[in-house]
């Protein structure tokens, strides 16, 4: 590298000898993962062998980018992986600085929203399951928390951990503890108010978009109940499941969705309870709505690999996404009204008139760069919104 050479103007050298503590950041990075949520350096450096041994490219990495380990490195890097884990220490390190700067332990939202690591980081750097472990290995746990744990922990657990495709089940939880303490039960009537409160707001109507309450406050009581008894209160309660949840039942005599987990006998810790599951519910939704996915119609664009150099785009939904149309259907596009195509998993034309006429050319990938101000950039996302009172799905760029 170092030898003189006809035109050879200067030399790039990126230096990893030694230096493992910053490997464990490189390697997520090389293996194209989000740093937002997972920074894990084993998991990257098992996609970034895969990719070296079996020409697996990892999906984050973009294309024209090439990464080359050989195989002494490989077996350098895992072997520092072994033996230490740095990664441990940041995570700590974090906590302790911000509880010094709040005077106290952080909560689940506080330490999303000033940290660089997710929960799910922190859980496996510690090598613990929950938040309430988080802070317990780093000696921040009140004797008020281990109350809580030892009282409801497997409940807090499930706040943290259950699965969500929309954002309905962190809703009802909100509603349940509206009032400072977590309600035994909430009625159907009250559980639609919340929805109404809730998707009432612009930012929260995504997840409504294409459904049979996405006119929030017109749709009837009736149409909400019968929405809201299929999802959420059959997810939170198991009615779609043959194992009953040990944490909610539907009462149909009263119409109300009943909360059966454990909770503190200690009346004192009725308040931190809630506080706790309330904390817990909002860092969700954070993540939730800071994540795309196909249940706030954020998609991804990408190449679609047609002939070299044909430079076309198409928005991949990647599979059936309930609320969505099919065939041709009004698109809006850069306050343009055209014709969209949409297959089942993907959006990859865009007309002037609806036609398979190869006369009538296809302006998807125009428009796309027209959205995002002239080029597409590296990893573009859009999303698709049904305007209201309109047959109309706008794109727009995210």
């Amino acid at each position: 590298g170092l030898r003189l050479h006809e035109g050879k103007r200067f030399l790039t050298v990126l230096d990893f000898i030694g230096n493992y503590r910053n490997a464990h950041h490189k390697l997520p990075l090389l293996a194209g993962q989000d740093l937002t949520q997972d920074q894990n350096p084993t998991r990257a450096l098992q996609a970034l062998t895969r990719w070296q041994t079996e020409g697996r490219r990892p999906d984050g990495v973009p294309e024209g980018v090439e990464v080359v380990l050989e195989p002494v490195a490989l077996a350098a890097l895992r072997e520092s992986l072994q033996r230490a884990s740095p990664l441990r220490q940041l995570v700590l390190d974090d906590l302790h600085d911000i509880a010094t700067r709040l005077g106290r332990a952080p909560g689940l939202r506080e330490w999303q929203r000033e940290t660089r690591y997710s929960l799910k980081t922190a859980r496996t750097a510690l090598g613990v399951d929950r938040w309430q472990r988080v802070l317990e290995a780093a000696e921040l746990l009140t004797d008020t928390s281990r109350a809580l744990e030892a009282a409801a922990g497997e409940f807090l657990r499930e706040v943290e951990t259950t699965a969500m495709t929309r954002s309905f089940k962190m809703v009802v939880l909100l509603a349940m503890c509206e009032g400072g303490v977590m309600r035994p039960a909430i009625g159907i009537a009250d559980l639609v108010a919340a929805f109404r409160a809730y998707f009432g707001e612009e930012r929260h109507r995504d997840d409504v978009a294409g459904t049979k309450v996405e006119a929030v406050a017109a749709v009837g009581e009736q149409v909400w109940q019968r929405y809201l008894k299929h999802n959420p209160i059959a997810k939170w309660a198991g009615l779609d499941r043959e194992q009953p949840s040990p944490f909610f039942a539907w009462r149909a005599q009263t119409a109300e969705l009943v909360y059966i987990g454990p909770r503190p006998a200690d009346a004192a810790l009725a308040e931190p309870f809630a506080r706790a599951i309330e904390d817990r519910a909002r860092a969700r939704l954070d993540d939730y709505w800071q994540r795309p996915g196909p249940q706030r119609m954020v998609f991804s664009v990408i190449p679609t690999g047609g002939a070299a150099g044909d430079g076309r785009h198409c928005i991949m939904f990647g599979a059936a996404i309930d609320g969505l149309p099919s065939g041709w259907h009004l698109v809006s596009i850069n306050g343009k009204n055209l014709y969209g195509k949409f297959a089942k998993i993907a959006l990859n034309v865009v007309k002037a008139e609806p036609t398979d006429s190869a006369s009538v050319p296809n302006r998807l990938t125009d428009e796309l760069r027209v959205l995002f101000g002239g080029e597409l950039p590296r990893r573009p996302r859009v999303r698709l919104v049904r305007q209201a009172a309109a047959a109309v799905w706008e794109i727009r760029g995210v």
